[in-house]
């Protein structure tokens, strides 16, 4: 009865599969970091990604509960998003200029081992969820944004109140501009990009908002509704990739300054670009059209709440509030952990970032901190949403598909790192085993609706072992003989790649 009031998400297959995908993922990840030699990046990663199934699995009961919570605790999701990303690069920051090329199959290694434990974190708790595949990550995609908001406010309103301290570090290049100098006639091609960037989010921003809030729908003759509702979804959909796109441009672009990338030199080499973003003219119809876009939002917001079209208005401002709430709490209790958080920052930036906390104050980073995790989680749910998009991801065994991607992505990472032949084939194996036992227990879950027997669980569980173990076996072989003299050595990408092939045909020949 509880199942039904909450609308709770039924599994896409059996609790043993779940177990022994859990299981394999589990020793997969391990594998990884044995090889890679650092457990904390992907320990970080991998409770990201459960957590972040976790609150799928309660956005999708669809109770205002769920959706509450969700907003209230995306804001600590987002972090520890951030915090996956920002392990490895500490232990990679500073490269040296003369040891860039050197350090590349390290950054593969550790930044494949955050990704393929998040995304097989991720994964697992999707086998918890036969939606995962079929719009739910989409939608937690969109609450995501819509809970962005309220952070990304609150972050806005500190940068305007500390501006003048913030002009005071050399590094962030505002020199001593006022605010319209800077929004208008900005005179460095860092501050030009930045405020460029910035600018079009907030043109973008107030266009979602005009469509959220315009009844275009309701005013529109009954006999072309449905055309024109679905011509403005289309719309709503491009503005929230564009958004995405300028948004992860700007991250990226702060990621570019903060790492002391000297912006000139590349604006010399594309100075017709730069003019572009340094133009005062489109600047100023930038400037026009998001007050205007506000205005426009406001007014039709304002007809809503009078006409008592109340719930849409709410239901779209609500997770921004609820994440603006837990964002200014930890804002407020998480000052004393930014100070101890210094004595772990690479002394190569460490004073950097000294001068951004005491311009923005403790609570600014913490609010800064909290915006950009949550932009990480955009692009990230956005990048699984594309590869279910074009099927990569089944409906039916997204959550297998996705943990046995995770283990496929590392093994492909580790083999450039310079894992043995041997570490990579087991990996590759996990992966496939993963994919195998997923598919035959969503298969088992879509006949019987329960719990399948014992006796065909330890079946699947060892057809599913026989299938990988044979076609490492084959690959193995083919390894040492065929492909001896044509690998070099430490080719063990090229090794896991005839791996695969060996267990797909396999699997093939197998399944018909």
């Amino acid at each position: 009865m509880l199942r039904g009031r909450l609308s709770i998400p039924e599994p896409n297959g059996t609790r043993s599969t779940a177990v022994l995908i859990a299981v394999g993922v589990a020793v997969g990840i391990w594998l990884l970091t044995t090889v890679v030699g650092r457990t904390s990046p992907a320990l970080v990663a991998g409770c990201s990604g459960v957590s972040v199934g976790a609150l799928t699995i309660l956005r999708d009961t669809e109770t205002p509960a769920g959706l509450a919570i969700t907003a209230l605790l995306l804001p600590v999701v987002g972090v520890s998003v951030l915090a996956a990303v920002v392990l490895p690069v500490r232990v990679l920051v500073p490269v040296p200029v003369d040891a860039i090329l050197a350090t590349i199959p390290t950054a593969i290694g550790l930044f494949g081992l955050v990704g393929a434990a998040w995304l097989a974190g991720f994964g697992v708790l999707g086998l918890f969820n036969n939606t995962v595949g079929n719009g739910s990550i989409a939608d937690m995609w969109t609450v995501n944004n819509k809970a962005a908001v309220g952070p990304s406010v609150l972050f806005a309103g500190i940068i305007v109140g500390r501006f003048n301290a913030l002009t005071q570090v050399p590094a962030v290049g505002f020199d001593s501009l006022g605010v319209t100098s800077v929004l208008l006639a900005p005179r460095t091609a860092t501050v030009a990009m930045i405020t460029f960037l910035v600018l079009c989010s907030f043109v973008i921003a107030g266009g979602q908002l005009i469509l959220a809030a315009a009844p275009i729908v309701q005013l529109t003759p009954q006999t072309s509704q449905e055309r024109v509702e679905a011509g403005v979804n289309q719309l709503s959909r491009l503005l929230n990739i564009s958004l995405w796109v300028i948004v992860s441009l700007t991250v990226g672009g702060l990621v570019a300054v903060v790492s002391s990338v000297d912006i000139a030199a590349i604006a010399g080499r594309y100075p017709a670009v730069f003019a572009l973003f340094a133009a005062p003219g489109l600047r100023r119809v930038l400037l026009v059209a998001f007050g205007g876009a506000m205005l426009i939002a406001a007014v039709f917001g304002g007809v809503q709440l009078v006409t008592g079209r109340i719930a849409s208005t709410v239901g779209w401002f609500v997770p921004g509030m609820l994440a603006g709430a837990t964002t200014g709490t930890l804002a407020v209790v998480g000052t004393p952990a930014v100070s101890m958080l210094h004595d772990r920052v690479p002394a190569a930036v460490a004073p950097l970032v000294e001068q951004v906390t005491t311009a923005l104050t403790p609570a600014g980073v913490i609010a800064g901190v909290i915006v950009i995790g949550m932009s990480l989680l955009t692009f990230v749910l956005g990048v699984v949403i594309f590869g279910s998009g074009i099927n990569y991801f089944p409906v039916e065994t997204a959550g297998s598909a996705m943990a046995a991607t995770g283990l496929a992505i590392g093994a492909i990472a580790i083999g450039i790192f310079g894992a043995s032949g041997l570490t990579v084939f087991a990996v590759v194996g996990l992966s496939v085993f993963v994919w195998d036992i997923g598919d035959r227990g969503a298969t088992t879950w879509a006949e019987l609706k329960t719990e399948s027997p014992l006796q065909i669980e330890l079946i699947h569980t060892l057809s599913a072992a026989v299938v990988t173990i044979g076609g490492i076996a084959i690959a193995w072989v083919l390894y040492a003989t065929v492909l001896g003299g044509i690998v070099p050595e430490g080719g063990t990408v090229v090794a896991m790649l005839a791996a695969i092939l060996g267990v797909v045909v396999i699997l093939a020949a197998i399944q018909g």
